[in-house]
């Protein structure tokens, strides 16, 4: 474990940092919390990432939920389970009264805060408040428990440098400006703590990444501050080469390269946030996934090189639709076609897979509530169908244009699945199909019976 050394300051650079990502399955309990301090003993000094305990978000969820539907009893009974489980939490989690004290202090504020919502009126600022509270409270509750041991510790507001423009894209400028400023003040510090998920929008208000966000945080961080690499832990060990929660055997991927890691996140694999990919590519910063359960075991690095050829692994994504145009009158395609993509750009819609006919364009994309919208606005276009129910799975890996048979064992561990679309050779990493997701299970476990006896070693 780390030893105080007191009075005297650490120097550093920036990419002398160790910068870890904790998710809330990883500091779900008191005793996985209290073992952080294990997995951060070191002499160099550290930043740390947090996610919000397990389960929390879900329940603040809920919460907004409640306010949006005015039931304000539903509200209230959250918020005093909350309370319960949190107290329970800091109990079990602090050896010593005073700390406990401080602990159980914050947590009954926190929450007679949240309670002063239950009669208000959703605002969409009162959604982001809620939402916010999970990480401020975790990051917190660590910050507390390390300067119990002893140690000397910055807690740093996330929302004091992590911006995002109206795009929503990060604002690495700003970002790397900001903190590099705030670091500066505080040398000092063994270990920095901060928030995931949290940031400020371009209207300097308060916002989010969106669900699972603190990836995206830790490989921000991770570009803007060159570090040489950035740990994600979690309570599995890393990228697995099919759904562990729908297929029994499955193994561990030592190695991915970012565009492999990239489209198996996009299409379901959960242990990583879609977006988190792009911010360590652009910097060339490995991503290393590590089970907090087993740190002892190797995990899964992420970075520039492709190891290996073939086929790595498969990830399905549920709650997808299809909404398929089809031109009424006569125009030229390449008419029709722009036509689409205008009303799609203009309601913001991207598209998981894409075919198209001289006469048809079909589109696969996330169950959402501009679906409704988006279909009337196609319709003065042709007529329009849409088909729920589906999931997409992703086949990634190394796909050569020479390589020989992987179609055909694809194809055939599939030959009971009715398919809905294929989409293959927009890219070598990824070949992507549509199923009913009631399929989804059975395509699974028939690909990774066909097609890891044939892939060799992963």
């Amino acid at each position: 474990m780390i030893t105080s050394k007191k009075h005297t300051e650490i120097e550093f650079s920036y990419e002398q940092l160790r910068l870890v990502k904790f998710g809330g399955s990883s500091i779900a309990t008191p005793n996985r919390l209290r073992n952080v301090l294990k997995l951060i003993s070191t002499k160099q000094p550290v930043l740390i990432i947090l996610s919000a305990l397990f389960g929390t978000t879900d329940k603040l969820v809920e919460l907004v939920n409640f306010i949006k539907n005015g039931e304000q009893n539903a509200f209230v009974g959250v918020i005093l389970d909350l309370k319960v489980e949190y107290k329970k939490f800091v109990s079990e989690l602090y050896v010593t009264a005073h700390y406990r004290d401080i602990a159980t202090a914050l947590i009954h504020q926190t929450f007679n805060q949240l309670e002063d919502y239950a009669e208000r009126k959703y605002k969409i600022k009162i959604e982001k408040n809620i939402l916010a509270v999970g990480e401020r409270l975790s990051t917190q509750i660590l910050n507390l428990l390390l300067q119990e041991e002893g140690l000397r510790t910055t807690l740093l507001n996330a929302t004091d440098f992590v911006f995002i423009k109206k795009s929503g894209l990060p604002d690495y400028d700003r970002i790397e400006m900001n903190l590099k400023a705030i670091l500066n003040k505080s040398k000092a510090a063994q270990i920095y703590i901060t928030q995931g998920f949290l940031c400020t929008n371009a209207l300097g208000e308060l916002d989010n990444l969106q669900r699972g966000g603190s990836d995206y945080t830790a490989t921000i961080l991770a570009s803007v501050l060159k570090v040489k690499e950035v740990e994600i832990w979690t309570d599995i060990d890393g990228v697995h080469n099919n759904d562990p929660r729908y297929v029994e055997q499955t193994a561990p991927l030592n190695y991915l390269s970012y565009d492999e890691a990239s489209y198996l996140a996009f299409f379901g694999a959960k242990i990583l946030h879609p977006l988190c990919i792009a911010p360590a590519k652009k910097a060339n910063i490995p991503i290393r996934l590590k089970n907090t359960l087993k740190p002892e075991n190797v995990g899964t690095l992420i970075h520039d090189q492709v190891i290996g050829e073939g086929i790595k692994a498969v990830s399905a994504k549920d709650n997808i639709q299809i909404i398929k145009v089809s031109s009424k009158r006569e125009r030229a395609s390449h008419d029709f076609y722009n036509e689409v993509f205008k009303v799609l750009n203009k309601h913001k819609v991207s598209s998981d897979l894409i075919t198209t006919s001289e006469e048809s364009v079909s589109l696969a994309i996330e169950e959402s509530e501009i679906l409704h919208k988006l279909s009337e606005a196609l319709k003065p276009l042709g007529v329009v169908e849409i088909e729920d129910g589906l999931s997409a799975i992703c086949i990634a890996g190394e796909f050569l244009k020479d390589s020989k048979g992987i179609g055909k064992e694809i194809f055939e561990s599939l030959l009971e699945i009715p398919l809905r679309m294929i989409s293959y050779g927009g890219n070598r990493h990824h070949l992507a199909l549509l199923i009913q997701s009631q399929h989804k299970q059975k395509a699974l476990l028939s690909l990774n019976n066909h097609l890891f006896k044939i892939a060799g070693e992963i």
